[in-house]
């Protein structure tokens, strides 16, 4: 009896089954984890790499300590440790800063039009200048409700290429650092 109640428990999240299943994230991937880093040139392993970060951007790792250990499950199988998690209820906006042995990737959530910060977050598109050109005002506003905590996470890397998506600039941790290049 037992057996039969345990096959027909559905698989949660926070399950083993449901762990095992985050740690597959990046399974059978291993040629496309590992993408030509130090030239600057198109490579369909990056983009499949920062699209797959992008993705992952979108769990809900700023709800509970379950969701985060999914994340951090869905990184490890694809060779990445979580450096840290940003959320700012302020503005509604939610980042991940994850490295592994060759690069980081510093991920941002986009506009979740079902809440309502990140709809006013966004309707706030007036440009502001700043040092580097003109910005849309929310993202802008958004970006500096995280940047500091940010920019202290970079600042702990070693000297590695830095991947910012959505722009998908690569960067080296230390030039963030020495220029601010946000």
């Amino acid at each position: 009896m037992v057996t039969k109640r345990a096959a027909s428990q559905k698989k949660t999240l926070s399950s083993p089954e449901g762990l095992a299943e985050a740690r597959d994230y990046f399974k059978d991937k291993d040629r496309l984890l590992s993408p030509p880093i130090m030239r600057a040139a198109y490579s369909d392993r990056m983009a499949w790499i920062l699209s797959s970060m992008s993705h992952l951007a979108y769990d809900r790792f700023e709800d509970n300590e379950k969701a985060r250990e999914l994340l951090i499950a869905k990184l490890e199988g694809g060779g990445f440790k979580l450096i840290e998690t940003f959320n700012s209820k302020e503005t509604d906006t939610q980042a991940f800063l994850a490295v592994n042995d060759e690069f980081a990737v510093l991920a941002f959530r986009g506009t979740e039009v079902t809440k309502r910060q990140d709809v006013k977050t966004d309707a706030g598109a007036i440009k502001i200048s700043v040092l580097e050109g003109r910005v849309h005002g929310g993202f802008s506003r958004a970006y500096e409700s995280v940047a500091k905590n940010i920019e202290t996470s970079i600042l702990s890397l070693e000297e590695i290429p830095l991947y910012i998506r959505p722009l998908a600039k690569v960067l080296f941790a230390t030039e963030i650092a020495e220029k601010k290049c946000f």
